[in-house]
Order: structure tokens, then sequence, then C-alpha cells
């Protein structure tokens, strides 16, 4: 991790106000491997966890800054950053990306017998 994302997330802990660093370490410890294991389903219970829209925008914010936080935002990471802004938009689970399925092929054109040759 960049070390100014790393500062970030000192000072969020710090705003935070009731946890201890051991707490907070143990957070975002089973965060990242919540992530790790089931990232769609992880991601589709965000908004189930944010009912409100105050805290959805906090914690969006929160995202936010320390994303921003090693610069500009672009590539894998910024088609990461717009899921998760579309998640926190409305509250609903959004569709994830998910690998496109193969295109069934078209059934062969039946010959009309009647035709003349």
């Amino acid at each position: 991790m960049d070390e100014r994302a790393f500062n970030e997330l000192r000072l969020i802990r710090a705003e935070s106000g009731g946890l201890t660093l051991e707490e907070f370490k143990q957070v975002l410890r089973e965060q990242f491997f919540s992530l790790l294991l089931d990232r769609d389903g992880a991601l589709a219970a965000i908004p189930k966890m944010l009912t409100g829209a105050a805290a959805r925008a906090e914690v969006l914010g929160k995202i936010r800054q320390v994303v921003t936080a090693t610069g500009e935002v672009t590539g894998e990471r910024a088609a990461r950053l717009a899921q998760i802004e579309e998640l926190f938009a409305d509250g609903k689970p959004a569709e994830l990306a998910k690998p496109a399925k193969p295109a069934k092929p078209a059934k062969p054109a039946k010959k009309d017998s009647t035709k003349a040759r």
C-alpha cells in the first residue's frame, strides 16, 4: 500500500474516535478478506449495510479520500471506483460486471421445398 493511502487510513481512524489501533486493523483485515473471497457479494452488500443517504455519502467520501491519495485514478482502479460510486448512488445493489456469456449460434434457416429449381 502506498504511504499516502496509509496516511489517509490513519486520519480516518483518528476521526472514528472509538477504535483502538488493533480493532481498526482487524476491521480492515476482515473487509479485505471479504473482498478477496467474494468481491461481488461483498460489494453488493454495501447498500444493505448503509441504508441512509448521509451514511453512504460519508463512507463514499472516505473511500474516495483513500483511493485518490496516491494521485490520479485511472484504468482498472477508476473502473472499480465508478462501480463503487454506482452502488452508493441510490442504495440499491447495482448489476456487477460479470463475464459476457457466449452468444448462442443462430439456427440454420429451413429450406423451402416448394421452390422451383
